[in-house]
């Protein structure tokens, strides 16, 4: 039976979950800058596990940000942004020899008419999805047996895209005119449109609507969103419930929608048509338009954070600890946390902590999307609301919050809610 599907941000630090976790998720999503600097390995490890991936184009990194994210510690442009350049065409090459950011007028004419660069852009962009792993897993196949399936190669490709905040900005008429020419184009893949911008303008019916007439076209095949540093927990219910109308009016002809960053929310919205949500192991389920690529992080990682699986969210370790002694009932019984329940108290080496955190994680996210075909949909968002009212007057100490929120935004759009 049909359910949500979970993909994993590709990150070179995290491989031993990929390869140890393997049936807890679908597939992967990678960047193109980390492509670029990966190609290789990414190449060699895609085929020898054999799951399917896509690629993010990541134009929107070019776009009106701090121009220091291209540079390496001695202020020369980093080797994986060179590469993806001499792919991407000259635009993005002006703007990384120049130091600058990619420019409205780089597209736009005087007259507000496209310049050439609009179509080289796409071009080269749909062009680069499609050769540079291709080119690789052919030189590496000599390595393999046999050849990996096509179900577990490169799913889609996706237009150019670009932040924009509202229906005015310069910048969503070049996403548009993008998308347009794109399905015009369209090659043996399935093509993807990436709506990326802001939880104001999703507050706007009126900008929902235009949206979907502009970017649902014939010979699209799907849709990317990205909210900026929409966290789902912390989101309000009005951007949260206008969010499931955005799926459901984008899954009308049966296309799929993938959320860039979500958690459970977006488990509860394939329900209105979310086909699929991407996040890290336990980490970046939300990002900000000006957060720059991964390029490392803290010695050891990220801070160990525990997964609740009752509250739908996860908190730091200590945290953790105290909650659940206090709430043993909160503790969980997958078969991560029934075989290393020692793991989680203060005297645990915090490497060996975020390991089984992590690997508790991707089991309970497995199971929430297994949960989507063993339940109906009223269970699902009834037990949101039972869990809320269960813990009430206990927020100072539970992060329980978003679970009211999450419930009036589901019964507030309860009547586009997919059967």
């Amino acid at each position: 039976m049909k359910q949500p599907e979970y993909y994993l941000w590709y990150y070179p630090l995290d491989k031993a979950y990929y390869s140890e976790c393997k049936d807890k998720y679908d597939g992967f999503a990678i960047s193109a800058h980390m492509l670029t600097h990966f190609v290789n390995s990414f190449s060699a490890f895609q085929s020898a596990i054999n799951k399917p991936y896509f690629i993010d184009p990541e134009t929107a990194a070019f776009q009106d940000v701090n121009s220091s994210r291209f540079l390496n510690s001695k202020g020369g442009t980093r080797t994986s942004w060179k590469k993806l350049a001499k792919y991407y065409g000259s635009a993005i090459a002006e703007v990384l020899k120049n130091k600058r950011q990619l420019r409205t007028t780089d597209f736009l004419n005087p007259d507000n008419s496209f310049k050439p660069a609009v179509q080289e852009l796409l071009t080269q962009i749909l062009s680069f999805q499609t050769s540079l792993v291709k080119k690789t897993v052919s030189g590496l196949s000599f390595f393999f047996k046999g050849k990996p399936s096509q179900k577990a190669g490169l799913q889609f490709v996706v237009t150019p895209y670009f932040f924009f905040d509202s229906l005015s900005d310069p910048w969503y008429r070049i996403t548009v005119e993008m998308v347009k020419r794109a399905a015009t184009i369209k090659g043996e893949y399935p093509l993807f449109a990436t709506i990326c911008t802001t939880r104001y303008f999703l507050t706007q019916d009126t900008n929902i609507q235009t949206l979907v007439k502009d970017f649902n076209r014939s010979g699209i095949d799907g849709f990317l969103i990205w909210i900026d540093d929409l966290k789902e927990e912390d989101g309000d219910s009005l951007v949260l419930g206008n969010l499931l109308k955005l799926v459901r009016h984008l899954s009308s002809d049966n296309k799929k929608v993938i959320n860039l960053y979500g958690g459970y929310f977006s488990i509860l919205a394939f329900f209105w048509g979310m086909s699929a949500h991407v996040s890290g192991v336990c980490y970046r389920d939300a990002r900000a338009f000006s957060e720059p690529p991964i390029f490392g992080g803290p010695p050891g990682g990220p801070v160990p954070k525990y997964y609740i699986p009752t509250l739908r969210t996860k908190v730091p370790l200590d945290n953790a600890m105290r909650i659940t002694q206090q709430f043993p009932e909160l503790k969980c019984n997958c078969l991560i946390c029934s075989a290393n329940a020692t793991v989680y108290n203060s005297n645990t080496e915090r490497s060996y902590a975020r390991s089984i955190m992590n690997k508790h994680f991707l089991q309970c996210r497995k199971i929430e999307c297994e949960e989507t075909t063993k339940a109906n949909s009223e269970k699902l968002f009834e037990t949101l609301n039972k869990d809320f009212t269960r813990y009430t007057g206990f927020e100072e100490i539970l992060p329980i919050a978003h679970l009211a929120r999450w419930y009036s935004a589901i019964r507030d759009n309860a009547s586009s809610c997919k059967p």
